[in-house]
């Protein structure tokens, strides 16, 4: 999708070229995720950067500096025109969605710090980054192509019962997330062999990218997003199709965040859930409330690679360890409840893409 040359009255430092031809920016359109929105809307825009340059930095000049680039409902549009310069041999271009997010940044290299972005709702993406995109001389006049990267996480939390329980009913009558971070900045430090932005390290973990809000900010548990409080009769964990469990938590948008093991803020996930054995007039049923997951307890079962600050493995397990949420990828938990407690594995995905018709901007 290309930006229009719409008409302006203002130069810029290359002037109106005869022999030039306008920069247009589009999107890359060929997958996309969720996101914001499922689409670009009319007034959505982002800020772009970025600079033209030959051999060697005294020959950098930059072009744009964090302008706006405006979608009407059909094309993109950013004022005043840019042309193409044939006196160089290279532009390199950044961006970031939605304009205006940036406390700090460098048209030349793509490093910035955003503003402080919130989580609290936990269905809006805060921020997303594109791809480093550099344009050689032979390809001035085609459009550049931005292609936006997540910085965020996305979460799953499906449920089932075991198979000792097949013939009980299982009810899940509340879920929800506790002590989840929920406001912090991203910094951008570079950009990797792909292109692929990197996030600033955080605590010792590279590439987290996110740091939490100097006074720490976490979910209101009560928040819709953030628990559900419908009762679920779940079906029977078969061993050989998880994906199939009932999603009690879907697609929550999360900030990436190191998932604390210790301490009075550990990341939990709080269930009430009964078990109905037996046949009227005979049944009986047992409610277990508010029993709490700590999150960070996806532990392996080999102490020497355990990770845990006890040392200790967890047992009541077989997940990969996920001691961290990471941008740009999916957890999916899987709880099965069984009489004598709670098992609980995960699987750790890119962040799912699908193909749909319309117009799409973002992968990974």
């Amino acid at each position: 999708m290309l930006i229009a040359a719409a008409s302006c009255t203002k130069t810029y430092e290359v002037g109106t070229q005869s022999e030039g031809m306008p920069i247009a920016l589009g999107t890359w359109n060929d997958v996309m995720t969720r996101a914001p929105k499922n689409s670009f809307v009319t007034n959505d825009e982002f800020d772009v950067f970025g600079y033209k340059w030959n051999d060697g930095p005294a020959n950098e000049t930059t072009v744009f500096n964090g302008d706006d680039v405006k979608f009407d409902g059909s094309k993109w549009t950013y004022e005043p025109i840019r042309f193409w310069d044939a006196n160089f041999d290279h532009y390199t271009f950044y961006a970031v969605y939605p304009k205006d997010q940036l406390s700090a940044s460098d048209a030349q290299t793509g490093i910035f710090t955003s503003n402080e972005q919130s989580f609290s709702t936990g269905a809006a993406e805060p921020l997303l980054v594109a791809q480093k995109k550099t344009v050689d001389n032979a390809a001035y006049g085609s459009p550049v192509q931005i292609v936006f990267k997540h910085t965020s996480s996305l979460l799953n939390l499906k449920f089932k019962k075991h198979p000792n329980l097949e013939d009980a009913v299982v009810t899940v009558s509340y879920v929800a997330l506790d002590s989840l971070l929920v406001a912090g900045s991203y910094s951008n430090i570079s950009y990797d062999a792909n292109n692929n932005p990197i996030g600033a390290q955080v605590s010792s973990v590279d590439s987290l990218g996110w740091t939490p809000a100097a006074t720490p900010v976490y979910n209101d548990s009560s928040a819709t997003a953030f628990k559900k409080t419908s009762e679920v009769a779940l079906a029977v964990d078969t061993g050989t199709d998880v994906a199939t469990a009932g999603s009690l938590i879907d697609s929550l948008i999360v900030m990436p965040q190191i998932l604390n093991d210790t301490g009075n803020n550990k990341q939990q996930i709080t269930i009430t859930y009964s078990i109905t054995t037996g046949t009227a007039p005979n049944e009986q049923t047992v409610t277990y409330q508010n029993k709490t997951i700590d999150l960070a307890l996806f532990d392996l079962t080999d102490p020497a690679v355990d990770g845990n600050s006890d040392g200790n493995p967890d047992n009541d397990n077989t997940a990969p360890y996920i001691a961290r949420w990471r941008p740009g990828v999916c957890y999916t938990y899987y709880i099965t409840i069984n009489a004598n407690g709670i098992e609980f594995t995960a699987s750790i995905d890119p962040w799912t893409t699908e193909t749909v018709a319309g117009h799409h901007y973002l992968i990974n």
